[in-house]
């Protein structure tokens, strides 16, 4: 089965070749892991914060992700399941430890 998708890294739009090996199922529900801010703006150090998210909660993607201008991390711009705050969110620290992950969705 052949898939066009886009590259979250670059933008870049192609094709690939699905394998379970070369692609994983995606969802647009993410589970935090760790505590990470939620702010304004697309730019973590520009946008004031809106609160933290706290580990176990979800957040629906809305936007994203998208590279932030300033310090490079992948950000999504969410709306946290509790109650309703939307903003972005890093998806990683800048040491790679991972914040947020994608809930993969149940198989049919």
């Amino acid at each position: 089965t052949r898939l066009r998708c886009r590259a979250v890294a670059d933008g870049k739009v192609g094709w690939i070749t699905l394998k379970s090996s070369t692609a994983t199922q995606w969802s647009p529900v993410y589970h935090c892991l760790e505590e990470t801010a939620l702010s304004e703006n697309l730019d973590a150090e520009v946008g004031a914060k809106i609160r933290n998210l706290e580990p176990g909660e979800t957040i629906e993607l809305l936007e994203g992700p998208r590279e932030d201008p300033t310090t490079g991390a992948l950000r999504l711009k969410g709306r946290a399941a509790t109650d309703k705050a939307v903003g972005w969110a890093s998806l990683s620290t800048k040491d790679g430890n991972q914040l947020l992950e994608c809930v993969t969705p149940e198989p049919n």
